[in-house]
């Protein structure tokens, strides 16, 4: 049995060091859950002259690297879009991804959702959200 040198004790440790920051690396994941709608929730009516919708990642890894892309329709199946949101990053407090958009359509049932992706994976759209708009007066 060779003795361990001082150069190839190093060596070894070398290596380790470098397999232990391989581990640690901060590549996109390879797959995303959806993201969880916040705002408007399932039943709500907004009254505002425009809609802002919330979704949240919570403690997502690389959460940076994600965009959402939002649906808005006046359908359940969103076989319509009344509008789409995509790239969307994360907010300027760093806490939720938010698209606005002014519905153009006064008493109507919009349902919502929201999915991720990070340039690797897609996520799956979150359950779909639905709310009456009603105009602000």
């Amino acid at each position: 049995m060779t003795p361990l040198t001082n150069r190839r004790v190093l060596g070894l440790l070398a290596g380790l060091a470098l397999a232990a920051a391989a581990c640690n690396s901060t590549a996109p994941s390879t797959s995303l859950n959806p993201p969880q709608p916040v705002f408007p929730s399932n039943g709500t009516q907004v009254v505002s002259s425009q809609v802002t919708l919330m979704a949240d990642h919570g403690s997502a890894n690389g959460a940076s690297d994600i965009t959402d892309r939002f649906e808005l329709s006046t359908t359940a199946d969103f076989a319509q879009f009344a509008g789409v949101g995509d790239n969307v990053k994360l907010d300027d407090h760093g806490s939720n991804y938010t698209f606005s958009l002014p519905p153009t359509n006064v008493d109507t049932v919009y349902y919502w959702r929201v999915r991720s992706s990070n340039g690797v994976a897609t996520s799956a759209f979150s359950a779909p959200q639905m709310f009456v708009y009603r105009v602000q007066r």
